[in-house]
């Protein structure tokens, strides 16, 4: 069963003729798919508007991000994406609501489809130099491993027992606004749109979620500015960023299922110190919208400013406090 398992990173080939997911070549009624789905690039005016590739900095627009697709798979797709514009268009309480599994395919297929995308640029890149196309054998592992929990879509692979971190907050913006950021290296992403946000650490086994539980459980359904949850998105990617290893999987096979199952060896890792200097860096990164400096951020030895604690206590900055714009 186990050779069943689509495997692109063992040879590092992603062609247009095959589907991205289960490796079948493309026959006439297959198509494309679009990553960023029609109906999300009308609501927020994305076409012809572009997106910035991590291998050199190309620009690429977002109605350009295709997978090659057989039907079975575009058609799960579809309906993954309408799923996904009933509860998003709803707002909060339906994201809240939704199975984090789910919300977990439509963010992982966001972050593999552009990877996709810069897998063949940079083959078009390496090849003009007559070069080969290579990675590091540990984002291999990592992005292997989120292509074969994203194959658990089609029951090709079962991934019950992979926990990863997500979190859903309530979020007041003035606007309609749209605002995706992914950090492909720790697999980890956000999204904010309508009244909500969405953090994820895609690969952790749900670590990252546990260290910021005591927070999550804190704010609930508290409405939080926007400015407050570019603060949590922070957290989460440095305390990702500061696990001393990230857990490695192995396909078994279990009652006639093939199974991603964590290799417990060195699990769970623990973490790095926590450094204020750094984390106010990913907090200057992520607070950019409102042009706060790091002179402000961090002033040595005070800890990095919040706005979701007050200075003299644990107790949350109610959104009328923060005296920003959102």
């Amino acid at each position: 069963m186990k050779q069943d398992v689509y495997l692109p990173f063992e040879q590092l080939v992603f062609p247009s003729t095959a589907c991205f997911l289960t490796g079948k070549p493309l026959g006439e009624s297959d198509s494309m798919y679009s990553v960023f789905p029609e109906w999300l690039r009308k609501r927020y005016e994305l076409d012809g508007k572009t997106f910035s590739m991590l291998l050199d900095g190309t620009r690429v627009k977002y109605e350009d991000f295709l997978l090659p697709c057989s039907d079975e798979v575009l058609n799960r797709l579809i309906a993954l994406d309408e799923e996904m514009e009933r509860a998003f268009s709803k707002g909060y309480e339906a994201v809240a609501a939704l199975p984090r599994t789910t919300l977990f395919y439509w963010m992982a297929k966001t972050v593999y489809g552009i990877l996709f995308h810069d897998f063949q640029l940079a083959i078009q890149h390496q090849s003009k130099r007559q070069d080969r196309f290579t990675l590091s054998n540990y984002l291999k592992r990592r992005f292997s491993t989120l292509h074969g929990m994203m194959q658990g879509m089609l029951g090709m692979v079962d991934i019950a027992n992979i926990p990863f971190s997500m979190a859903v907050f309530k979020v007041r913006y003035s606007k309609d606004v749209f605002n995706y950021r992914d950090e492909t290296n720790n697999l980890n992403c956000s999204l904010s749109m309508n009244d909500f946000g969405i953090v994820a650490c895609l690969q952790d086994h749900g670590i990252n979620e546990s260290m910021q539980k005591v927070l999550i459980e804190k704010i609930g359904s508290t409405t939080l500015h926007p400015a407050q949850f570019e603060e949590i998105c922070s957290r989460f990617i440095y305390s990702n960023y500061l696990l001393r290893s990230y857990p490695t999987y192995e396909y078994v096979e279990q009652n006639k299922k093939v199974v991603l199952e964590l290799s417990e060896a060195n699990w769970p890792p623990g973490f790095q110190p926590w450094n204020d200097e750094m984390f106010a860096q990913v907090l200057a990164t992520y607070w950019k919208p409102w042009g706060i400096p790091m002179s402000q951020i961090h002033q040595p030895p005070n800890p990095p400013i919040s706005f979701l604690y007050k200075e003299t206590s644990e107790d949350l900055v109610a959104f009328e406090e923060i005296a920003l714009p959102y």
